[in-house]
């Protein structure tokens, strides 16, 4: 498969990173590539450890260091892959997300994945916008942090577009509508 999914702590930080991505091509060359991408992206955000950054460009947002995080390692893994790989025409879509597990704040890169949805625990969704282009392609792309927070008892989903583009056998493609409806919760909350 041409996707990735990970999950790993900031040494020395209570923030849990959150990362999928899906490269945009298919193959053991694509998937390749897409281990890149992570190795990348996991690399300069424990290297950065909320507060020194590798790139002098990207500086640190002193009022939300998991901003300076993120910046830096989606500036870093996009030049490297823009420049270093740029005949191999290789992207990926990517969300990448810092949560502090002490506070519930999310903060969020979305390259052009397909959008998270938060179902909360009070029956309300949100779906976490794209924030730039996809990773990779041109070497001085920019790339936008937000942040929203999760309460106790709401879920994040995340899933990519190999699960709204599946085909049924008449050809129709599963959708997003279908992905809402099948993960909504069920029961009282």
């Amino acid at each position: 498969p041409s996707s990735v999914y990970d999950v790993f702590r900031l040494t020395s930080s209570s923030h849990l990173a959150i990362v999928i991505g899906d490269v945009c091509d298919k193959g053991v060359g694509a998937a390749l590539f897409m281990t890149l991408f992570r190795s990348l992206i996991r690399a300069t955000s424990l290297y950065g450890c909320m507060g020194s950054s590798l790139v002098d460009a990207v500086p640190e947002t002193a009022a939300n260091p998991a901003h300076g995080v993120l910046l830096n390692s989606m500036h870093t893994t996009n030049r490297y892959i823009a420049t270093t790989h740029a005949g191999a025409s290789m992207f990926a879509s990517v969300f990448f997300g810092l949560l502090d597990t002490q506070t519930g704040e999310l903060s969020y890169v979305n390259a052009g994945h397909e959008a998270p949805i938060i179902f909360r625990n009070n029956g309300t969704t949100e779906m976490l916008a794209i924030t730039g282009g996809v990773v990779g392609l041109f070497p001085a792309a920019n790339f936008g942090v937000l942040t929203t927070t999760l309460n106790k008892g709401d879920l994040i989903f995340t899933y990519s577009d190999g699960v709204n583009e599946a085909k049924n056998t008449e050809g129709h493609q599963f959708g997003e509508e279908r992905i809402l409806k099948a993960a909504t919760p069920q029961g009282d909350g």
